[in-house]
């Protein structure tokens, strides 16, 4: 992960029924991904929980518990009516710590999956079933605000049940 001018930046979005927040950690680049490719794909800290009225106050923001992590383009995002920049916090060493993402392994309609990918920066790794703690490893894949909406609205954390419907059984 690469940290540059957007590392630390809130971002509000603004859902017409509810806000929720976001802080950029750094740019995105996974093992397989050529940088062209993945040009403005930034990490966001996705903030919990959504609220009903503006919070301006970025401390607020910045006290607010971890929802998840999300990949997403940024300049494509701010550009979004919906998508506010609020402005910038300084975020701690654990903070900035690149998470590693989760991802099911292709399957049939039907079928279940044989097993996860465990992505980050460094490597891919493939494994048949998830430790405890890998199980709250954010869903890797490339949000749009219809996603991050959906996260919100269905209340969605990275150990939520219904990522795991089509899991390999543990």
């Amino acid at each position: 992960m690469k940290l540059g001018k957007y590392t630390g930046t809130v971002l509000q979005f603004d859902f017409g029924d509810f806000y929720c927040y976001g802080i950029c950690v750094g740019a995105s680049q996974l093992p397989d991904e050529d940088s062209k490719s993945a040009k403005g794909i930034f990490i966001v800290r996705m903030l919990a929980p959504a609220v009903s009225e503006e919070v301006s106050d970025l401390n607020v923001i910045h006290g607010f518990p971890l929802r998840t992590y999300v990949r997403f383009h940024l300049g494509a995002m701010i550009r979004q009516p919906e998508v506010t920049i609020l402005g910038q916090v300084e975020l701690s060493e654990s903070e900035l710590a690149e998470p590693t993402f989760k991802s099911l392994g292709l399957f049939a309609p039907g079928a279940k999956a044989k097993g996860w990918w465990l992505v980050n920066s460094k490597r891919e790794d493939w494994v048949t079933s998830l430790k405890p703690e890998e199980r709250r490893f954010p869903i890797d894949g490339v949000y749009g605000l219809v996603g991050l909406r959906e996260l919100y609205e269905l209340d969605l954390y990275p150990e939520s049940e219904i990522y795991f419907t089509n899991a390999p059984a543990q």
